[in-house]
């Protein structure tokens, strides 16, 4: 089912706060209580606690992330929260990233940008990742935002890291190899994001994974 043209995320999400969610999923809590907890954890953060302000807005991308997700991509998220139960630190991020790039198709192209780029430099700004998704999503400051808070969140969680330059960024996660399921699951969250248009076996390549080492 084609998803809607919607950016949806609009947030910078720190790592600890994703990770605090996955943990109350994987504890099979109800929607209020994950919410009820998601809202303390933050409090402290100066997010404010008006109706629709960010906090709010943080708490929904982070429950879109690993709690209410699609119908088609539920059995994928059960995947995850069985995987997040014994993943590693980078585990744990790449089961992020593969929600993040299903649940949020501007994520997706956001990371296919960044690893188009990446194929053929060492580096990218983040204005031409900015002027490369305007090209597909318009030119709107709220674009341009999400487009921050995307890169934001993946220098947060050390998938990107800055260089000297202002605004200049590499990738950091060169080293990374999953082990055979978490490699699964990677192609799994690409063949939807991708919209089933991909055979399995056949996500070495595409700009989308730049973030762990692919082998040919």
């Amino acid at each position: 089912m084609k998803k809607k043209k919607i950016i949806g995320y609009d947030r910078k999400i720190e790592l600890e706060w994703i990770d605090y969610t996955a943990e109350l999923v994987s504890k099979g809590l109800p929607e209020s209580k994950i919410r009820e907890k998601l809202a303390q954890k933050l409090s402290v953060y100066g997010l404010g606690s008006s109706k629709g302000g960010a906090l709010s807005k943080t708490i929904t991308v982070l429950t879109h992330l690993w709690l209410n997700v699609s119908k088609d991509i539920i059995p994928l998220r059960d995947k995850a929260i069985d995987l997040y139960k014994s993943a590693s630190n980078d585990e744990k991020v790449a089961l992020h990233i593969c929600l993040a790039i299903t649940n949020y198709p501007f994520f997706f192209d956001v990371m296919t940008q960044i690893g188009r780029l990446l194929k053929l430099q060492d580096s990218f700004s983040s204005d031409q990742i900015a002027r490369r998704i305007v090209e597909k999503w318009g030119d709107t400051q709220r674009v341009k935002r999400s487009v921050a808070h995307v890169l934001q969140t993946l220098k947060i969680w050390e998938v990107i890291e800055p260089l000297q330059k202002i605004s200049l960024y590499r990738s950091s996660k060169n080293d990374y190899i999953p082990r055979k399921k978490i490699q699964s699951f990677i192609e799994d969250s690409l063949r939807i994001a991708l919209g089933n248009k991909l055979s399995i076996g056949k996500s070495n390549g595409h700009p989308a994974m730049f973030f762990y080492r692919q082998q040919m």
